[in-house]
């Protein structure tokens, strides 16, 4: 009777497993969860192969499945040291080579054990049935004890170490798991030491029951597996910024990855070494460090390389206020900072450039619009100016003077004198108009000899007297040339809106008819157009 309550206590202990794996497997991506699997699988055969055991009467059969629970018995410690170091982010230190090691005592010792009837080198002869607790043999089965408890609590201490180092819902988590597992071990220790009621019975699977309740209780309520802490390490050391972490009295108390890149420059850093030895071939660093708790500022640091970095310093308080250091970080930032000289240099070429092409541009226009020879506005400009200019007078109802001057015998001096001469005199009479008109007036070269003044907002009589007075200053031209001196003279003829004019090309027709009636009347005068 009393072997079937146990075993049914194992059963029960087997569900319970059945369960937690079941639980698990939806995790199975997360660290350490396959350990885990592999643990619980572990502790399924290690108390349900027991059950068995107690449930057959054949002596052989015994024996069998009291050597099938070895299976669970030395896998379960070395599963869950690997679940440990997986969970915590530790899989550097599983090499390959490390987890063969680690796997040769269990094989060994399974080999021992299911080889013991010929040689006795693990039991010894001293096992047997009613001895159910296989606890008494060789030193190699001690030996065995002392491996997996070694193994366990190695994963005990890694999984606590992480525990204070988490959040308090990691440390939840993991003192669940923990608890869950020295459970049975406490129980098993206690059966070594043969200090419980029953030293006969190895009571140590039915706790498993207990220790899958809590798993299940772990991965459903505290999440274990889904939600796994990062390990601080990787955290830190996977940053791209520098990270320096100082206490009060200035010396070095923490750094990660970047900062070694960094300090590999300028010599070595070291746990408890002071800054002023660290930055001592960073004085731009240094003296902002020693003066200042706190800043962010973009500094140069010299190096083979010079390069810069964004510094933050930040003071860190305890809980109750209380100063206990400072938090270095910095951004090497010397890409941007080279872009940015880049990018400056960039727009600076860009803009001398647009410059360029602005300044290029207005002398297109003006080569457009102005006279080769003479410097003056063409023919071109001359429509646009007068269509402009007759809108807006017309517009604002006010006049607008059109003068037209033709040199009087221009071939003739073409003649005597020459091309070059003829070109002189022409730039002459422009320059000389060109001195003597308001800013207001637009003088044109109208083609060959021919030039035109546009004179907005002008009376009769002041554009008459304007006429005038630029014949008298043509007249009076003096202008060199190689074969001796040229004096020329213009007919003028002047135009004037209103006066019955209905467009800018009457108007500039009605000043050319009046240059024609000048001519004809003796050319070197001034004809004013009456309508």
């Amino acid at each position: 009777m009393q072997s079937y309550l146990y075993a049914s206590l194992l059963f029960l202990s087997s569900v319970s497993s059945i369960l937690a794996i079941r639980l698990a497997l939806r995790y199975r991506r997360a660290p350490g969860a396959a350990a885990l699997l592999v643990m619980l699988g572990a502790l399924f055969v290690w108390s349900s192969t027991y059950a068995i055991h107690w449930l057959v009467d054949e002596p052989i059969w015994k024996y069998f499945w009291l050597n099938m629970t070895y299976f669970g018995v030395a896998t379960a410690p070395l599963a869950f040291f690997i679940f440990a170091f997986r969970y915590t982010q530790h899989d550097g230190w599983l090499s390959p080579f490390r987890l063969a090691l680690l796997s040769i005592e269990p094989i060994l010792i399974l080999l021992l054990i299911w080889t013991d009837p010929w040689h006795g080198l693990y039991f010894a002869g001293k096992r047997s049935l009613t001895d159910s607790t296989l606890l008494k043999g060789s030193p190699l089965l001690w030996f065995h004890v002392t491996y997996s408890y070694g193994l366990m609590l190695i994963a005990t201490l890694v999984l606590i170490r992480k525990a204070f180092r988490s959040h308090t819902f990691y440390r939840w988590q993991l003192g669940l798991f923990v608890g869950s597992l020295l459970l049975p071990w406490l129980t098993n220790g206690l059966m070594l030491l043969e200090w419980t009621a029953w030293p006969n019975l190895d009571i140590t699977p039915v706790t498993f029951t207990f220790t899958a309740i809590i798993i299940l209780y772990d991965l459903l309520d505290w999440r274990l597996l889904d939600i796994v802490p990062i390990a601080r390490e990787l955290l830190i050391d996977n940053m791209h910024d520098g990270l320096l972490v100082v206490d009060i009295q200035n010396r070095v108390v923490d750094f990660n990855r970047v900062a070694l890149q960094l300090f590999s420059e300028v010599g070595e850093i070291t746990v408890g070494q002071p800054v002023s030895q660290l930055f001592k071939r960073l004085p731009n660093i240094l003296e902002r460090f020693l003066n200042v708790d706190e800043i962010e500022t973009e500094i140069s640091v010299d190096m083979p390389k010079p390069i810069y970095i964004d510094l933050r310093i930040k003071v860190i308080h305890d809980k109750k206020g209380a100063k206990i250091g400072r938090l270095v970080t910095w951004r090497d930032v010397t890409h941007y900072r080279q872009a940015q000289q880049a990018l400056q240099m960039a727009n600076t070429q860009l803009q001398v450039r647009i410059e360029e092409i602005e300044t290029l541009r207005r002398q297109i226009q003006e080569q457009a619009i102005r006279d080769p020879l003479t410097g003056v506005y063409n023919r071109r400009f001359l429509s646009e100016a007068l269509e402009r200019e007759f809108v807006r007078a017309r517009r604002k109802q006010t006049s607008l003077a059109v003068l037209i001057m033709d040199l009087d015998s221009f071939k003739s001096i073409n003649d005597q004198y020459g091309h070059r001469a003829g070109d002189l005199a022409l730039q002459s009479v422009a320059a000389a108009i060109s001195q003597n008109i308001r800013l207001s007036d637009i003088l044109c070269r109208y083609g060959g000899e021919e030039f035109v003044i546009l004179m907005p907002e002008i009376t009769r009589e002041a554009a008459y007297q304007r006429a005038e007075a630029l014949r008298s200053i043509v007249e009076s031209l003096v202008v060199s040339v190689p074969k001796g001196v040229i004096r020329v003279t213009g007919s003028w003829g002047l135009a004037f809106y209103p006066n019955g004019i209905l467009s800018a090309d009457d108007l500039l027709h009605a000043a050319d008819d009046a240059l024609y009636l000048a001519k004809r009347g003796g050319k070197n005068r001034v004809v004013l157009f009456e309508g």
